[in-house]
């Protein structure tokens, strides 16, 4: 964010802890100089948003441009602390998002906007918006500009199954949808304002300029969540979410392209927030514990948690989860473990999970006399959550390291439930590596060798060694930092049939997950950028 334009200087956070230009981390938080908040992207203080850019500056403006100050320009909400946290740079780009998350909460923001994102999936970023969430912030995000369903293309961090996701379609002047915009009637929640949008631009601090996308949609949508906190700050992101949802203005033009059918209305919005509780309609928000996406540990217990509001909390609900094979899970409220409080608006079930590593689909379907699903047709509640069952991985350990093809291929693995073994390296000069798996690879041919993470969801380091025990091991390469960055991948001079010790671990223990592992004898790099 460019925060010195005129429409944002007054707006800005302002960290006061840290002393501005002293090259210090006054505030040891980590950061040099972070007044008005982070560069992820590049690893410093400041998030000052290039002239050649300016996506960030017309998102801020839009947000939370000053209002009466002369300029020709005001945001959605004009009476807020803007914290520019930038993720593009030379870095990982998820680690560079999941960090400007773990800042902005510790911070205390409470409203993110994500106008950018990928395609597919992102369990570590999904793990890290979990945890947002649950510490109260909700995020708006993109849905992307590729005019695609996201029901069927996926999209991150849009598509994530969280209650503190909100995903925006861009309409146009005329209410109808953008041309460029992705919709999906299960994935995409609402629309907004995307097309020739006037805000700040960072070529100057008097600059402005129009911008089209569902970048610009996104902070609409967050400065109307911020007006909406203003009056509610004790409100839980669920009454949130379901006040934002139920006050759209339902349009023919996105009937059947977004769940509510409808665009944002800032006025009906915060219409009517008044007291602890919102006013019921008749139509139910649901939230599931543990959320649709966790990885959870196969051949245990697990408890789920399923939280029905209508306004106020809806006690006499009848909650029914029904199995990928048809069994029928029926959810307490009568206090019963793992239940905690009975006749609440919590419905609790224990479920054992499968021993062998998959996905189980639960659809829950969820009813109560005289209520529905926020769509604005009279049905029951119906949502359908997938699970990853994962088990501890085998190749844990470097004695029951897997064996790779000795031609050139690609495993896949999670080091989520994954240990550091006692005497292990640390692996690349990594602080404190953790959840590493071990493999085994003898090449079918000598060559420069080539062992690469790219498209891991985790920020991994990768080590190749010879030797045949832990205390004997040599390391023939590792991804060491260059110019504080670690490239995804290793290269070194390999014979054909000589067996080398492959391993990979993430960076840090708050970041374990999906590992995609590829050996080839003279590969290259494969680079997939996310889309802005």
């Amino acid at each position: 964010v460019r925060y010195t334009h005129l429409d944002l200087a007054n707006q800005m956070w302002v960290n006061e802890d840290e002393i501005p230009n002293n090259s210090i981390d006054d505030d040891f938080d980590g950061w040099v100089d972070n007044i008005h908040g982070i560069d992820a992207g590049d690893n410093d203080g400041d998030p000052d948003d290039p002239i050649y850019m300016g996506h960030g500056t017309h998102c801020a403006g839009t947000i939370g441009a000053e209002a009466n100050n002369g300029e020709p320009h005001v945001g959605v909400a004009w009476d807020v602390a803007i914290m520019a946290c930038k993720i593009f740079g030379g870095g990982s780009f998820t680690s560079a998002a999941m960090t400007s998350v773990e800042f902005s909460v510790e911070n205390g923001a409470t409203v993110a906007n994500c106008s950018w994102g990928g395609v597919g999936g992102n369990p570590p970023l999904y793990d890290v918006f979990a945890a947002g969430g649950e510490a109260g912030m909700i995020f708006s995000c993109a849905s992307g500009n590729s005019a695609m369903d996201n029901d069927f293309s996926g999209d991150w961090p849009s598509g994530f199954d969280l209650e503190c996701v909100i995903a925006v379609a861009a309409s146009d002047n005329r209410d109808e949808p953008a041309v460029f915009t992705n919709y999906g009637l299960e994935s995409v929640d609402l629309a907004a304002p995307g097309v020739d949008v006037f805000s700040s631009i960072s070529t100057s601090d008097t600059a402005y300029t129009l911008m089209d996308g569902t970048s610009m949609s996104g902070p609409h949508v967050a400065g109307v969540l911020a007006l909406m906190q203003g009056l509610q700050p004790e409100w839980s992101v669920l009454q949130i979410r379901e006040k934002l949802l139920e006050s759209v203005d339902p349009l023919p033009s996105f009937e059947g392209l977004v769940a509510t059918g409808g665009r944002v209305n800032a006025f009906k919005a915060v219409s009517n927030m008044t007291g602890a509780a919102g006013i019921p309609d008749g139509n139910m928000e649901v939230s599931i514990k543990p959320s649709s996406g966790s990885v959870l540990l196969a051949d245990t217990d697990q408890s789920i948690f399923v939280r029905v509001i209508d306004g106020a909390p809806v006690t006499d609900a009848v909650v029914i989860g029904i199995l990928d094979d048809g069994t029928e899970l029926y959810f307490n409220n009568d206090g019963d473990f793992p239940d905690v409080q009975e006749k609440d608006n919590v419905y609790s079930y224990y479920l054992p999970l499968p021993e062998e590593p998959r996905k189980i689909k639960i659809t829950f379907l969820v009813t109560a006399p005289d209520r529905s699903r926020p769509t604005g047709r009279k049905e029951d509640y119906l949502r359908v959550i997938t699970y990853n069952i994962v088990p501890i991985p085998e190749n844990d350990h470097f004695a029951d390291a897997a064996k790779l093809s000795p031609v050139s291929g690609v495993v896949e693995a999670f080091n989520t439930f994954a240990t550091m073994e006692v005497g292990e390296p640390k692996h690349a000069l990594a602080a404190a590596p953790a959840g590493s798996l071990w493999w085994n690879w003898s090449p079918s041919e000598s060559g420069t060798m080539h062992v690469d993470i790219s498209g891991s969801d985790i920020d991994g380091v990768v080590s190749v060694y010879y030797g045949t025990s832990l205390g004997s091991l040599v390391e023939l390469a590792s991804n060491l930092p260059l110019d504080g960055l670690r490239p995804d991948f290793v290269q070194f001079e390999g014979k054909k049939g000589k067996t080398y010790r492959i391993v990979v671990a993430s960076l840090e223990s708050d970041d374990l997950g999906y590992i995609r592992l590829r050996a080839e004898v003279n590969g290259q790099p494969d680079i997939n950028p996310p889309y802005v």
